[in-house]
């Protein structure tokens, strides 16, 4: 499964506020607690690809400029380590 962490966490922060919404009302219109919205935006959290694809229609930027693919990063972790071990 495909998930999603922040970037640049101020650049995500800067986005929501462009909207016009504090981040309880951007949580409340993704569907998400703020507390887990707060998680996702300090990268404690990932999120699903249908929820990325979400936020990055309502932020109206391409979902590459504010979201890494976490699957990809961890394999990548895991496959380092592995190499250092030799």
């Amino acid at each position: 499964m495909i998930t999603y962490v922040v970037k640049n966490s101020d650049y995500f922060q800067k986005l929501i506020r462009q909207t016009g919404m504090n981040n309880n009302e951007f949580a409340s219109t993704l569907g998400v607690t703020r507390v887990y919205l707060s998680a996702v935006i300090h990268k404690r959290s990932n999120l699903s690809a249908p929820v990325a694809n979400f936020i990055s229609l309502l932020l109206k930027v391409d979902k590459k400029d504010i979201f890494l693919d976490a699957s990809v990063v961890k394999s990548e972790t895991k496959f380092k380590g592995r190499n250092s071990l030799c």
